[in-house]
């Protein structure tokens, strides 16, 4: 809607003229197997559909890992920060990364396992699943997994203080057992 209001065109992936990102993501772990120069700008998507479906007939365990597990690993495993870590100290930067990882691995676990069982949960767990869905058919760019990072903090916050509810609810009962003993 944006591109058809502003370019007054439908853009559906790009116009080619940073590299298509379709075409970018058809590049297994980064190898360096597309040469830009030889890909006409206009055939840049059917130049992406051509590579997968020839990588699948090729290498199928490469390309299957790649557009699975390796893009999924690849959005979550950094965080973009762009000059950012070069303005701040080093262990504020160190402390932000480690923050990260906290958010996408908790985020993730939680909303796998708390789903079943939370109504809100599984609401941010199949947005999330959608959010990931589209962005596997592009290039994985640590950037464009930020629109997916609110969701996985909100599931954190949610297995956070879910268990904290818990472990009060835990501390209440012995705390009464113990009474009723005297």
């Amino acid at each position: 809607m944006r591109n058809w209001l502003t370019f007054h065109e439908i853009i559906l992936v790009a116009k080619g003229e940073a590299g298509n990102p379709f075409l970018g993501g058809t590049d297994p772990y980064f190898r360096g197997t597309i040469d830009w120069s030889k890909i006409d700008e206009k055939r840049q998507f059917a130049e992406g559909v051509r590579r997968i479906r020839q990588g699948l007939h090729d290498d199928p365990k490469l390309w299957l890992s790649w557009l699975t597990v390796g893009k999924f690993v690849t959005f979550f495993k950094t965080m973009w920060v762009g000059l950012y870590p070069h303005s701040v100290p080093v262990w504020y930067y160190e402390l932000l990364v480690k923050l990260h990882r906290f958010f996408v691995w908790v985020g993730w676990l939680a909303a796998l396992a708390l789903a079943p069982w939370s109504r809100p949960v599984r609401f941010l767990g199949l947005t999330l699943l959608v959010f990931v869905a589209v962005h596997m058919a592009f290039i994985p760019v640590d950037r464009y997994a930020y629109g997916m990072l609110p969701m996985l903090m909100l599931t954190t916050a949610h297995c956070i203080t879910g268990g904290a509810s818990l472990l009060w609810a835990a501390c209440l009962q012995a705390g009464r057992r113990v009474l009723a003993r005297r």
